[in-house]
């Protein structure tokens, strides 16, 4: 198994994180367990965009209670990144994703 890509993004406004003021995040690519974990954050009958900030807290390891609180043109550079790798590994938009996986995880048979 390859290791996920990973790109550097400036955010367009720095954020603080543990009392660190910071400009520059790593994004990783998703792996499959990344979006059953941020369906599982994020609970069942959770809003697409609350599964997509998680996601993406995840995949920058920004805590999650900073990341719904940073600036949208932050929010939407890093969107933007997830479906540009997405796009080069044919990976599904986020939007396609389901929402919550208790509703169709095989293991709660």
């Amino acid at each position: 198994m390859s290791e996920p890509t990973v790109n550097e993004i400036t955010l367009i406004k720095p954020i603080t994180v543990d009392g660190e003021t910071i400009s520059t995040v790593s994004m990783r690519e998703a792996i499959v367990s990344d979006h059953l974990e941020a369906a599982d954050m994020a609970g069942p009958n959770a809003s697409n965009a609350r599964y997509e900030a998680c996601l993406l807290s995840q995949l920058t390891d920004i805590p999650f209670g900073v990341f719904v609180k940073m600036p949208e043109a932050n929010y939407f550079k890093l969107m933007q990144e997830y479906q540009d790798m997405g796009k080069s590994q044919s990976a599904p938009m986020i939007s396609d994703a389901p929402v919550s996986s208790s509703a169709n995880n095989p293991d709660n048979d």
